[in-house]
């Protein structure tokens, strides 16, 4: 089956090795740029599902990519990437965007428009002057996340090759455990989409919603409660459940003054404890691999 490749923005490969080889997915640093040249050669030789023009905007502030292999088509290379997305935020990577996805590896398509001319392919370096060339087949693509803006967190940006490494390891586990408590779907989703909503309140909002996905029958006395299931839920990966609870029903209350229109603007501290909190309760599923009802974490309590 084949592979496909996603192009990263916002990450930085730090001291990252050229290549973080596993048998699902792979990272590489990018190594070469391209040029416009190089672009339109795809646009107009290839089968972009976009606009050539796309890539000569997105591909300046890449430095990453992942490949995802042995995919049954696109969308599931997609839904693939998402999940492992995520668990790379598990791992306390930043949030990052992926804008398209590719049948072919960034080296395939570098330097392509001289390489596929006889005259023109020795103005290339050495390192290019072989490889793939518009006769050996047809470069697809698709837009995945169309998008320059996403809310970041930390300064570094930058992920390890153990972090990819775990991640990978892990987003087998979480396909697993998703397929068999439905709430974690919503709860991944809201972690992988709520850092491309620029609006802080409404992306915190997103991010809860999220959150109380993993608790569907909590309807009264809704901050004290969370409060409480999320602690108790949290204590595999953070044994100091009196800091969880004070911290859920902090960002909970901070919830509710954006989804009444309060005033008091959100900062984006704010948002990062939100953030943090749903990664500490995914990573707890994660751990305990599965999704406890309210019932098993109060009897826990309790205990």
């Amino acid at each position: 089956m084949p592979s496909y490749f996603f192009p990263c923005l916002a990450l930085a490969p730090g001291d990252l090795p050229q290549v973080v080889e596993t048998a699902k997915a792979v990272l590489r640093r990018r190594e070469w740029e391209m040029t416009t040249f190089d672009f339109a050669t795809l646009g107009a030789s290839h089968k972009l599902q976009f606009s050539w023009h796309l890539l000569d905007v997105f591909l300046n502030a890449c430095h990453l990519e992942i490949e995802i292999r042995d995919a049954q088509d696109f969308a599931d290379a997609q839904e693939r990437v998402r999940i492992l997305q995520v668990m790379l935020y598990l791992q306390w990577v930043s949030p990052f965007i992926m804008p398209f996805g590719m049948t072919h590896t960034l080296r395939d398509y570098s330097g392509l428009n001289y390489r596929d001319s006889a005259t023109m392919r020795a103005k290339l370096p050495p390192e290019l002057q072989s490889g793939f060339v518009s006769g050996d087949g047809k470069i697809e693509g698709w837009l995945h996340e169309p998008t320059f803006q996403s809310i970041t967190v930390g300064a570094a940006r930058t992920v390890s090759a153990q972090a990819f490494s775990s991640a990978v390891d892990a987003a087998e586990r979480w396909a697993a455990l998703e397929a068999t408590h439905q709430p974690l779907k919503a709860a991944r989703l809201a972690l992988q989409t709520a850092p491309a909503i620029p609006d802080l309140s409404s992306s915190l909002l997103h991010i809860w919603q999220g959150i109380e996905a993993l608790f569907p029958n909590v309807s009264t006395e809704v901050s004290f409660r969370l409060g409480l299931l999320v602690s108790q839920l949290c204590g595999p990966v953070r044994s100091d459940r009196l800091k969880t609870y004070e911290e859920a029903k902090r960002s909970y209350g901070r919830r509710s003054r954006a989804a009444h229109g309060s005033s008091g603007k959100l900062d984006h501290r704010d948002w990062v404890d939100a953030w943090d909190l749903l990664i500490l309760c995914l990573s707890a599923c994660l751990a305990r691999s599965a999704l406890p009802t309210e019932d098993i974490l109060t009897r826990e309590l309790l205990g």
